[in-house]
């Protein structure tokens, strides 16, 4: 499974020291520590007991990266999906900035779901070499 070559590639990034993985969730501007950052895009919708999100972060723990995390805490799903809506053009604004600073985007595919915006997310990092999509096994 590509989960492999994705965590063999991250976890490159251990050194002699003790480290402790760093995640940032949006709509945070706290200073990366990580050697190298990754950002996790794809599937949000909670099909599986455990978030893959939470799952990989927890495979990385004793990593010196920087993960960034689009998961927001205080996000409520009354607010408008409009570029109008400061909220969500917070958001989708930390989103794009996040990817665009990450040294790799993980996007997710979850065969239960349609994924159009990490399709977008795919499509946006696909050209510089950074992506790494995955599906979950079924």
């Amino acid at each position: 499974m590509i989960w492999k070559s994705i965590l063999k590639y991250i976890h490159s990034f251990r050194s002699m020291a003790h480290y402790q993985i760093q995640v940032i969730l949006a709509p945070s501007e706290e200073t990366p520590r990580g050697v190298k950052s990754v950002f996790l895009a794809g599937t949000t919708t909670k099909v599986d007991a455990i978030d893959w999100r939470v799952a990989l972060a927890a495979s990385l723990s004793e990593t010196n990266i920087t993960v960034y995390n689009p998961y927001r805490v205080d996000w409520d799903n009354t607010w408008r999906e409009d570029v109008n809506f400061p909220p969500y053009r917070q958001q989708v604004e930390w989103e794009l900035d996040k990817q665009e600073k990450a040294d790799m985007v993980v996007i997710y595919f979850h065969p239960a779901t349609q994924a159009p915006i990490s399709l977008l997310e795919l499509g946006l990092c696909a050209s510089n070499g950074r992506g790494r999509s995955c599906q979950a096994e079924v």
